[in-house]
């Protein structure tokens, strides 16, 4: 090459590779502030959440490092921020009857990578919240310790407005009662005038023996009336925080089938227990183990009317399965349809017709 057509060539040349590293500067600029753009719509988004999203640092011993909080958790807990802008732990604002429940919580996030639990704060102003807290463990070091990040939601009025559609649905099944309870009270409330108009003439006649023996029948019929009464009572007062306790499930059963043994009989069910004998109790709600046998039944009933009569058939059973006590109940009834299954607790999910049953669902 003569020298002009070289030195044309090397300021072409340098030419391009000013081009070239222009371009990949700009790129670079612009993936810089494609990313800075991203993280500042994510920390948008994040701080304007509903819910608290934190990142914490759980030690080997159990102990919670909180790292970073989303402003969120001080609207939840109450509480201002801490230095740096992180809010304080909201641990220690936890109930102390929920104490031992968060730290299974904590045992079971360090064992399973992820775990869930519900408590109640006690925040500054002395108002309670009941709260979800959902963590899973993002990775682990050698020194046992692991960091975590999760969020805290406030489940306070999704829980006060499941309560309030748990008693609805609850005065709806009270309702379809009605008219079996009222002919379970008229039976002993017409033995009890029967009888009394007998011991009265067998006063009357001098025969003491007699008179007694119907006060007695009396005596019975009322102590008949009041179990129906106090199971009736018991079912529909309001939902509260009762104490765990040991329930014997064959008195509860019998109970259930108190409440709801006239309706079974109308439609001609027979309700089949096999409940065996020293049945060890269970630690539970009393009144929450009979409201769950008498939906269960009603249930049942509601599914086996479309079978003939004859076919009608409700079996309960129970057995020891290890520390635990396993009770069924079945029913010859058409069973839920198999693509209804997956979505049984949705909200207002419901095989029956829209005459029947509160339309809430299982959920």
């Amino acid at each position: 090459f003569t020298p002009v057509r070289r030195t044309v060539y090397a300021v072409a040349g340098g030419m391009l590779l000013l081009v070239f590293v222009l371009a990949v500067t700009i790129l670079a600029v612009l993936r810089r502030r494609s990313r800075l753009a991203a993280l500042g719509l994510l920390n948008e988004t994040v701080e304007n959440l509903p819910v608290a999203v934190y990142r914490a640092r759980l030690d080997a011993s159990g102990g919670w490092v909180l790292r970073y909080a989303s402003p969120a958790l001080s609207t939840i807990t109450g509480e201002p921020s801490a230095h740096g802008g992180v809010p304080a732990d909201w641990r220690a604002l936890v109930e102390p009857v929920s104490r031992p429940v968060f730290a299974r919580f904590t045992d079971t996030l360090r064992a399973e990578g992820s775990a869930t639990v519900e408590v109640r704060l006690l925040r500054p102003d002395g108002t309670w919240r009941l709260v979800r807290d959902r963590a899973r463990i993002l990775r682990r070091t050698k020194d046992g310790s692991s960091e975590v990040s999760g969020f805290l939601a406030d489940v306070t009025e999704m829980r006060a407005t499941e309560r309030r559609a748990s008693e609805t649905a609850k005065l709806a099944t009270l309702g379809g009662l009605a008219a079996g309870l009222a002919h379970e009270l008229n039976q002993p409330l017409t033995a009890v005038l029967l009888a009394a108009e007998n011991a009265q003439h067998a006063i009357e006649t001098g025969d003491a023996p007699g008179a007694l023996r119907r006060i007695e029948r009396i005596i019975g019929e009322v102590e008949r009336t009041q179990s129906i009464t106090g199971h009736l009572q018991r079912i529909s007062r309001a939902e509260g925080r009762d104490p765990l306790r040991a329930v014997d499930l064959a008195e509860a059963w019998r109970g259930a089938l108190l409440m709801t043994g006239a309706a079974l009989r109308h439609d001609s069910i027979q309700v089949t227990p096999a409940l065996p004998e020293g049945l060890p109790a269970v630690t539970a709600r009393p009144v929450q183990v009979e409201q769950i046998f008498v939906n269960l039944l009603l249930n049942a009933r509601d599914a086996l009317q479309a079978r003939p009569v004859g076919q009608r058939h409700i079996l309960a059973e129970a057995s020891l399965r290890g520390g635990d006590v396993v009770l069924r109940i079945r029913d010859t009834g058409a069973g839920i349809p198999p693509d209804l299954l997956p979505r049984l607790f949705e909200p207002f999910v419901t095989t029956k017709p829209a005459a029947a049953g509160t339309r809430l669902g299982l959920s």
